[in-house]
């Protein structure tokens, strides 16, 4: 079926409207969905994909939204270091077996999952982790927990005989972040951003273009079919370059508070505590997840992507930071500060 459409679940979402923007600007036949109806509507006005509202956790939803599609791309996901475990497992574990079921019943000719390197995440420094290297005892988080059952659903079906890949994108940001970069921004804005372990942690980002780029070959290459592919920039720098270049782009003052790790975790620890008792809805303004991604060195091998995916990165840190500042700056109607390219 030539126009059988390619559907991008979460495309409300940043990372499913960045890809839902390719895809149709390429001259595919795009279906998306999301659950907000403001903003899906506005994306298919945009880029002439239609836009299906629905909830995947709920099966008629999912099988609507399936439906005669030829791929699915299923970026829909609750992607935050806290919330109620419930919560976790309706919108990663629950929404995937919906979405998979759905593929096999209409018979998809490819499931492209977007999974995340949080699974391997448990406060301890790892460089060049390789997708067979072995995974945390217990995962650290809900948001951990639900999205490695998440890709067990998925190679469960991949057994049974769906064509799927698995992509775990790191740390995506570019101009239209909403999740990473801005609390960053806030933090540095009101203050409060400390500099942990003197900002030594390697971080590994990966600009949306390059996430995107990659979830497009994995539409189409023969060879990623059945595996989980890890995707970065490639561009691992030192947390504390990326904060100084943050707030240098914004005329900010740069963090000059400095904080050991193991005082920052504790201090996180007894927020998640206080807060599960008082609070347990609201989310602490500091989590142990956010002290370790800010202090815990955690890099990926990018092998397996180079290979299957015909992966290569094409936007390093400089580049990416330049446009996200400029994106930023143009929405606030703020002038570059002196000496900013």
């Amino acid at each position: 079926m030539i126009d059988a459409p390619i559907v991008v679940t979460g495309a409300t979402g940043f990372l499913g409207g960045a890809l839902v923007r390719r895809l149709a600007g390429e001259g595919a036949v795009v279906r998306a969905s999301g659950r907000d109806r403001a903003r899906g509507e506005a994306l298919a006005r945009e880029t002439g994909a239609s836009f299906e509202v629905g909830d995947l956790a709920h099966p008629p939803d999912a099988d609507r939204i399936v439906r005669g599609a030829l791929a699915v791309v299923h970026c829909a996901a609750l992607s935050s270091p806290w919330g109620p475990a419930r919560d976790f497992d309706r919108a990663n574990v629950r929404a995937t077996e919906n979405v998979v079921h759905a593929c096999e019943r209409f018979h998809v000719s490819r499931l492209v999952h977007v999974s995340t390197p949080a699974v391997y995440f448990d406060l301890r420094a790892r460089e060049g982790i390789r997708e067979s290297d072995p995974l945390p005892a217990r995962p650290f988080n809900d948001y951990a927990r639900t999205k490695l059952e998440a890709e067990d659903v998925v190679m469960r079906a991949s057994r049974r005989g769906l064509a799927t890949v698995i992509v775990r994108p790191r740390a995506i940001y570019g101009p239209g972040d909403t999740t990473i970069l801005p609390r960053v921004v806030d933090a540095l804005e009101r203050g409060l951003f400390p500099v942990i372990d003197g900002g030594r942690a390697l971080v590994d980002l990966t600009y949306v273009d390059d996430a995107v780029e990659a979830l497009v070959s994995a539409l189409s290459s023969s060879r990623a079919v059945g595996g989980i592919h890890h995707v970065t920039s490639g561009d691992p720098r030192p947390i504390g370059e990326v904060i100084d270049a943050l707030a240098d782009g914004l005329g900010l003052p740069r963090p000059r508070r400095h904080v050991s790790s193991s005082r920052a975790l504790a201090l996180a620890a007894i927020l998640e505590s206080t807060h599960r008792l008082v609070a347990p809805h609201r989310e602490p303004r500091v989590t142990r997840y956010t002290v370790g991604l800010l202090a815990r060195t955690m890099t990926l091998d990018l092998g397996q992507a180079r290979e299957a995916l015909g992966y290569v990165p094409r936007v390093r840190l400089e580049q990416g930071l330049a446009r996200y500042l400029e994106h930023v700056r143009v929405q606030r109607g703020q002038a570059p500060p002196k000496g900013t390219p």
